[in-house]
């Protein structure tokens, strides 16, 4: 019996996922994104991740209003910190016929530590010739991603506070998920080979490109909950995402969902 209720615990969750610290890179929470402090429109930082390092690029103002931007390459620092050493560069027009490299100029003017305590907001910290800065700043969006689709998909869960102690502990599975994303509504519809089915209903939100789905979900067998899914990313291929919540059999489920988007798509 424990055995039937987690695997129908495990599909249940298969199609949704998003605390703080997920697998969108090898090494960690994707950061690549455009980030701002929405109170402060007219500056931004852009981070480009890869691995264990990140590409800052920063366009603010300077003393006399006009336009400039600095660069970073911030190493992980542990602790979710990222830091480095900040640039300002200098070169030819970009309007001429000819670029010369030998004419580029870059000057250490300080440093840059951005701070990640969760997926959607974090802190810029940076000096620029001796002046210290201080930023909260949230990823920006631009347009919500579209999740419809049929997938083919994995899971990796964990079950904690079961009414039955066997059920415990960690699961894995394999279901076919439906996704139907309009706006901020979705509905996903998950099943396995056997014919047993969950159906998640829930609000949808979205910072940068990081969604997270909340809401409740129904199964065939009669189970149902709660559930928060958040680091959600789509793309051509298919989508993965975290996740956490409960069912009327365990009190606590998290865990980790990929999608591979069917060929139909």
């Amino acid at each position: 019996m424990h055995k039937a209720i987690r695997t129908a615990a495990a599909v249940c969750f298969l199609a949704i996922a998003t605390p703080s610290w997920v697998n969108a890179t090898s090494f960690s929470t994707n950061q690549s994104d455009l980030w701002w402090n929405p109170a402060e429109s007219g500056w931004g930082i852009q981070f480009v991740q890869e691995a264990d390092v990140i590409f800052a690029t920063l366009f603010v103002y300077d003393q006399t209003r006009v336009p400039i931007w600095y660069t970073a390459t911030l190493n992980y620092a542990g602790n979710l910190t990222w830091t480095g050493a900040l640039y300002l560069t200098n070169g030819p027009w970009f309007g001429a016929g000819f670029f010369d490299p030998s004419s580029v100029g870059v000057q250490q003017v300080g440093t840059m530590t951005a701070y990640f305590p969760f997926v959607d907001s974090g802190t810029l910290s940076y000096s620029v010739n001796g002046v210290v800065v201080n930023k909260s700043i949230t990823r920006q969006l631009l347009r919500l991603e579209d999740f419809t689709g049929d997938y083919i998909g994995g899971i990796e869960e964990t079950l904690a506070g079961c009414a039955n102690p066997a059920n415990n502990g960690a699961v894995e599975d394999f279901a076919f998920i439906t996704v139907n994303h309009v706006g901020t509504g979705m509905s996903i519809v998950t099943s396995n080979a056997i014919g047993f089915s969950c159906t998640f209903n829930g609000v949808y939100g979205q910072a940068g490109h990081m969604g997270q789905l909340t809401g409740s979900f129904s199964c065939s067998n009669g189970d149902q909950g709660n559930f928060n899914a958040f680091e959600m990313e789509v793309s051509r291929s298919g989508f993965t995402a975290r996740f956490t919540g409960n069912d009327i059999f365990c009190s606590s489920i998290s865990g980790r969902i990929g999608g591979l988007r069917r060929s139909a798509d």
